[in-house]
């Protein structure tokens, strides 16, 4: 079901969780369903693990442009953050 998914997802990415980084990275690499990859893309945004940011950027060239643009915006986001 979807929308459980993607509330575990939401649920990964609020926590924080590292351990569950290798896991998104499983999804990311099978899941074609748009909203699926793009709460992945939200909750790695909402990571402070460096693994999350390079799985960021390997979103940031998926073949779908809605997930490309907003992992390439989410990416940008936190580049000026850490700037400031």
């Amino acid at each position: 079901v979807v929308e459980m998914r993607t509330n575990v997802i939401h649920t990964v990415g609020m926590k924080d969780l590292k351990l569950a980084i290798p896991q998104l990275e499983q999804m990311i690499n099978r899941e074609s369903n748009p909203i699926v990859l793009m709460a992945i893309v939200d909750a790695l945004g909402r990571m402070s693990h460096p693994e999350a940011i390079e799985l960021l950027r390997k979103l940031s060239n998926h073949t779908y442009p809605i997930i490309r643009s907003r992992a390439r915006y989410i990416l940008d986001k936190k580049l000026r953050m850490s700037i400031s």
